[in-house]
């Protein structure tokens, strides 16, 4: 489908500046909604971890030490975020105080600028990276169905500092030079492997694009490509993960094996796949494809079996990682991790919300190939964003967040949807050019956002847990400084366990649970403590060094329902036992049914 002959209908720097525009606009309008700027409220728990990770960074926090003295008292969370994302924000935020604002405040209008920022970044790189399946004219409804893409937006909004949107980043960019270089520009191959390796490095949720990626280098060598292609994409991306390991790491923890976080596990692996390549590059010249199926497979399963011998839990991924209360207690809590579902009708609009746009979008693909014939080239660029779209599908069906990874290679595929189906519907006759068109634009982009938008006005939010007004009602209990804080702060107990990261920030406490996958046991300890033994509440107490508990009515469980009888229907009802000492609350908290207690 690339025209290299036909002149740019949309100049390269009229385009940019009307998607930059379109896009800071569109921003804007969903921060007008939020009034970020009134509230002073970050989006979500995930931005507030990450703010209080770089503000202990500038307070004198060690570069190698990943705990985070705030969540998880008394011990910490030994956080598996990486630093790339700490870097992005710390620079804007440094010049903001070379500027004369003061550190908290640069660095919060950092993290909540940096994923908007980024969010342009991809899509205008979607913009590039469709050009290797597409005309350039339609390259830029590659940016306007990123742009516009319900998962990319929410994670891309302002007042959202969180790694996804810079994985989006790095796949886009990462899956542009791997259609290249499958389509036969060698020179493309090392370029993909690097910006994948450094997707890696921010989190091994990107090697969701680069096995599909190394996976059509694959495919192509047996249909007789050269294996020098998938050599450099796999050296590129164990080039990056050596470097980055001593960076992330440090001597000390280099070589321990983490599935969620940057380890010698994925350096392992890509030079495994490097392996491969190198030697079915050696292979008889001569072999067909039977012959290229043995030895490809036989060198395949010998590195698998290698990895998985000293590695078993890499067949589970990063959530191999979580502790052993992980699947009881913050899956089935947090609602990024829950599977695409259609079983009733609001599952159904959340799923067509978060993936019916870009499984529309792919349809491009097929579209394509029933409008002309193919030449080899193309399809190489295509089955490299088509086994993309087909992992990360796959991964959005088990759990909801990686539809924002979705996101990447559709944006690619969906730019040729519109043209198409304008095309194709043209050869039936030119009056169904344009409603084909408006068809395809609404299935895409329209309908997802309208099933968004039905969705969350059927469910609604009946919390009455305002984390921001609760942190800032107990402001003033913990020490000023930020560093003397997370060393000394008061350690509180709330029922609302899932709202740790924004008390923390706010008051400047240390909180005993936060939405983590490490923390399956914090949110088993919330449950014990205010459930109806008294003995194992005190227990709780004691271990995780509580001086504060706090209920509030509207807070969720960490399960199916709170126990019946137990200490948080106590405390709610003003009838604390002995060893708990009633504290005041602003008066608009204890309207609302709050309560603080001390513990004696």
């Amino acid at each position: 489908m690339r025209d290299t002959a036909k002149p740019r209908a949309i100049p390269t720097a009229l385009g940019v500046v009307v998607l930059l525009l379109a896009g800071a606009l569109l921003h804007a309008r969903i921060a007008f909604g939020t009034k970020i700027w009134e509230s002073g409220a970050l989006s979500d728990t995930d931005s507030y971890t990450r703010l209080l990770r770089v503000l202990d960074l500038w307070h004198g926090g060690r570069w190698f030490d990943p705990v985070l003295p705030w969540i998880g008292a008394p011990d910490g969370l030994a956080l598996h975020w990486t630093r790339p994302l700490d870097i992005l924000m710390l620079v804007p935020g440094w010049i903001g105080v070379l500027a004369g604002a003061a550190p908290e405040d640069a660095l919060y209008w950092s993290a909540a600028l940096v994923c908007p920022v980024l969010h342009l970044l991809a899509c205008l790189a979607a913009v590039w990276a469709a050009r290797a399946l597409w005309p350039a004219d339609w390259s830029w409804l590659a940016g306007i169905v990123l742009l516009l893409d319900v998962p990319s937006l929410s994670y891309g909004g302002l007042g959202r500092s969180d790694h996804h949107t810079l994985i989006l980043l790095c796949g886009v960019v990462g899956l542009g030079f791997a259609a290249r270089a499958a389509a036969g520009r060698d020179s493309a191959a090392l370029p993909a492997g690097l910006v994948f390796g450094l997707g890696v490095w921010v989190s091994p949720e990107a090697l969701l694009f680069a096995l599909p990626a190394l996976a059509a280098c694959g495919l192509l060598w047996l249909r007789g490509a050269p294996a020098a292609t998938g050599a450099r994409m796999a050296a590129g991306l164990a080039l990056v993960i050596a470097l980055a390991l001593p960076l992330e790491r440090g001597a000390a923890t280099m070589l321990l094996a983490e599935p969620d976080r940057i380890s010698v596990q994925h350096l392992a692996l890509a030079v495994a796949i490097w392996g491969v390549f190198v030697l079915a590059g050696r292979l008889p010249a001569g072999l067909g494809l039977p012959g290229r199926m043995a030895g490809g497979g036989a060198l395949s399963a010998l590195a698998a079996g290698t990895l998985l011998a000293a590695w078993p839990e890499l067949l589970h991924g990063p959530a191999a990682a979580g502790d052993g209360e992980l699947g009881r207690w913050f899956v089935n809590a947090t609602q990024e991790m829950q599977p695409l579902r259609f079983d009733s009708r609001e599952a159904l609009l959340r799923s067509i919300g978060l993936a019916g746009g870009s499984t529309a979008s792919a349809l491009a693909l097929l579209l394509a190939f029933a409008h002309a014939p193919r030449d080899a080239a193309w399809r190489g660029a295509a089955l490299v964003v088509a086994l993309a779209i087909a992992a990360c599908l796959a991964a959005a069906l088990h759990g909801a967040r990686f539809t924002a990874d979705l996101s990447a290679p559709a944006a690619m595929a969906g730019a040729g949807l519109i043209p198409l189906a304008g095309l194709l519907a043209g050869r039936v006759t030119v009056l169904l050019r344009l409603p084909a068109m408006l068809a395809a634009l609404a299935i895409a982009i329209f309908a997802p956002m309208l099933a968004i938008a039905r969705q969350g006005a059927s469910t609604g939010d009946t919390t009455t847990c305002d984390g921001v007004a609760i942190g800032r009602g107990l402001a003033g209990i913990a020490p000023a400084g930020h560093a003397e804080a997370a060393r000394s702060a008061p350690v509180l107990l709330p029922d609302a366990a899932d709202l740790g990261p924004i008390l923390a920030f706010h008051a400047r406490l240390r909180l005993v649970s936060g939405p983590y996958h490490q923390l399956g046991a914090a949110f088993a300890d919330t449950r014990t403590a205010f459930g109806p033994d008294e003995a194992a509440a005190r227990d709780v107490v004691a271990r995780r060094q509580a001086a504060l508990v706090l209920v509030c009515p509207g807070a969720r469980p960490p399960g199916e329902a709170w126990p019946a009888g137990g200490l948080r229907a106590r405390l709610l009802a003003d009838d604390p036992p002995g060893w708990l000492e009633p504290r005041p609350l602003p008066a608009a908290l204890h309207a609302a049914g709050l309560r603080l207690y001390a513990v004696r």
